[in-house]
This record gives C-alpha cells, structure tokens and sequence, in this order.
C-alpha cells in the first residue's frame, strides 16, 4: 500500500516519505464478505500537507486478490 501525491485528481508516481508498507502474503486476511480487515502499519507517522491532495493506492504482483472497499457515505 502506498499513499502518494494527487495532480489534476489523478495519482501520481510521487510516493510520500514513510508513506509505503509491503505485506508478504501470509500477512493478507482473506474472507468472503470482506469482513476481515488487513491492517497496513506504516514504519512511522506520515506527514500529509494540509492543502494538497492524496490518495490510497493498493498494488499487487498477482492478479489473484479481490478488494473491498467502503466509500464514505454508503
């Protein structure tokens, strides 16, 4: 997981300092329903800008896992 810089309302490839945690896979919970959470914990605080745009980006090297997301609202 990454947090990183948003331009125009698109990511960009600017990463933030601290602002990145890789989980190997026996450290990813899986369920059904998505009622499991996995938690990232970042190395140490992040310091986002007040004023300036960011964003959650999820990657993975395989095309095998499915995210569950919750939109703010719903």
């Amino acid at each position: 997981m990454q947090i990183r810089a948003m331009q125009t309302g698109l990511p960009t490839t600017t990463i933030i300092p601290f602002g990145e945690v890789v989980l190997d896979p026996s450290q990813v919970s899986i369920s059904d329903d998505g009622k499991t959470p996995t938690t990232f914990t970042f190395p140490s605080p992040v310091y986002l800008e007040s004023g300036n745009s960011y964003c959650v980006v999820l990657l993975s090297a395989s095309n095998e896992y499915t995210v569950w997301v919750s939109r703010r609202g719903e």
